[in-house]
């Protein structure tokens, strides 16, 4: 199990602001496809949005481990 935090439009878009996936190891791009099947309201921004695994960016080749602290960081505008 892996249990991911949402943010702004995308915690919106899925309806909470916490998605637990069930979760055997992989990378954060097969981690990217799971949270699309289980949330498809979520697939516009998910492409855009930046991972964190464990406080830090990560790119889809990066591992991702049973149990990881997990963030989908959707783009944000300033002004």
């Amino acid at each position: 199990m892996v249990c991911v935090s949402l943010f702004a439009g995308m915690a919106e878009a899925a309806g909470t602001r916490r998605l637990d996936v069930a979760w055997q190891g992989g990378s954060v791009g097969e981690l990217r496809a799971a949270l699309g099947r289980q949330c498809p309201a979520i697939v516009p921004l998910l492409a855009r949005s930046a991972i964190a695994v464990a406080g830090r960016y990560a790119p889809d080749t990066a591992p991702v481990s049973a149990g990881a602290e997990v963030a989908v960081i959707p783009p944000v505008s300033g002004g």
